[in-house]
């Protein structure tokens, strides 16, 4: 992306979107919101950022891929050796802001 992290130590500061989205998505992912039924102390599922955060990174840090398969909502399912499987998922299938997702 040939952005550096210390020449934006204030990602917030709408200088440039790219490093916004950057840092909405890792706030989202690593901050997410608490259901809405939750009350403090209860513990609380983690619930995935939206597909528009995803949608909003590719779209404002141009990111492509030459097969078009720059993709924010999948699921890949993997047979490991010992013959159990492990699924990988991408971000959640809604837009923000959702209750169903955090964004």
């Amino acid at each position: 992306m040939g952005l550096e992290s210390w020449d934006h130590t204030k990602p917030w500061d709408k200088t440039n979107t790219c490093v916004e989205s950057v840092w909405r998505m890792a706030c989202y992912t690593y901050f997410p919101r608490a259901p809405v039924t939750c009350k403090k102390g209860d513990p609380a599922d983690y619930i995935k950022p939206c597909q528009s955060t995803c949608s909003n990174f590719i779209a404002q840090c141009g990111v492509e891929c030459c097969d078009e398969s720059v993709q924010c909502t999948f699921e890949h399912t993997k047979q490991l050796e010992d013959k159990s499987t492990i699924t990988t998922q991408g971000y959640a299938p809604h837009d923000g802001p959702s209750s169903f997702c955090t964004g």
